[in-house]
């Protein structure tokens, strides 16, 4: 779907983008994460067209997007929405003219205008606000519009730029279900900047973390952060664990809520030794339950405890032996 290869970026002699590689696949909900100034945003619109690289290369459904004259740039775009923090609505119009926009700008026949405008807002679930007019509405109501207005031609792929960042956490919620909802039912690609791990944490699937404009670490949300690499413990801000210079630490993983009380009930009374918990961290991705547990036990003891996590079938990494 995209491939972007070896891209940067300068504004003047500032490099902004450093060879960054990646491959979002038709489908993905892929976040875009790191600190402010990490080229997050930049590299959203180099997507689409609205800032030009300095090197290297980016394929939207097989087409290159360098080169492009600006009609077959615009072409391009036709298949990209976007939706940004602000909302960028014109509040004297109704819901129903916000959304009708991108249509009539590309012409569309009115008969054919009426009846997308109208499924995308009851889609939204603004059936009963359509004629409003969108100063009336609040920023969740006004985020529903903008992705509305985003949808309405169609595209495989939808940009969202902090699309929740001024939004209250029910509101967010809301927002994030909505999208997910659409990229379950209508199968829109979609790549989201946030700073917000709880974003990432709720709908998506792959992620890319940018430090300085470099992103070294991509891949599975949830095998990121059971792997805790080193760019998501600086983005995150947590320390990394000490690690004890003698005995055995393991890092182990749980899928299941369930599993994590009953391994450790287990482990008390099958393996029948004492242990330390050093670090523990539990975290919902998508709907599901998981935790990675740091733990320290006697180097002695070492295969009893590895042959229980063995046999329950549990993920184990070896530390420190």
């Amino acid at each position: 779907m995209i491939e972007i290869k070896n891209l940067s970026k300068f504004y003047g002699t500032v490099q902004v983008l450093d060879s960054i590689n990646l491959t979002i696949n038709k489908g993905d909900v892929y976040g875009l994460v790191g600190r402010s100034g990490a080229g997050k945003s930049t590299l959203l619109r180099c997507i689409n067209g609205l800032e030009k690289f300095s090197s290297g290369g980016i394929t939207v459904n097989g087409i290159a997007i360098e080169g492009l004259n600006d009609n077959m740039l615009r072409e391009t775009r036709k298949n990209i929405g976007m939706i940004f923090q602000n909302f960028s609505l014109i509040d004297r119009k109704s819901v129903y003219d916000n959304v009708a926009l991108p249509m009539q700008c590309w012409h569309k026949p009115v008969p054919q205008q009426k009846d997308k405008i109208e499924y995308v807002i009851e889609l939204v679930g603004l059936a009963d606000k359509i004629n409003t007019k969108t100063r009336d509405l609040s920023g969740g109501q006004k985020q529903r519009v903008a992705i509305a207005r985003a949808m309405v031609m169609d595209p495989a792929i939808l940009l969202s730029d902090e699309a929740t960042s001024a939004l209250d956490p029910r509101t967010t919620d809301e927002i994030l279900e909505l999208l997910m909802g659409l990229n379950e039912k209508l199968g829109v690609t979609i790549i989201a900047v946030t700073h917000q791990m709880s974003v990432v944490r709720k709908i998506c699937t792959k992620m890319a973390i940018l430090e300085n404009g470099r992103c070294d670490t991509t891949g599975d949300v949830r095998e990121i952060f059971i792997q805790q690499p080193p760019a998501l413990i600086n983005l995150l801000g947590e320390g990394e664990v000490e690690i004890p210079a003698e005995g055995c630490t393991v890092q182990i993983v749980t899928l299941e809520q369930r599993t994590q009380q009953e391994l450790f009930y287990r482990m008390s009374c099958d393996v029948g030794h004492p242990y330390h918990l050093l670090d523990s961290k539990v975290s919902r991705h998508r709907g599901g339950v998981y935790g990675v547990f740091a733990l320290n036990f006697p180097s002695e003891r070492a295969d009893v405890f590895l042959s229980f996590f063995q046999k329950q079938g549990v993920p184990c990494k070896i530390i420190s032996r």
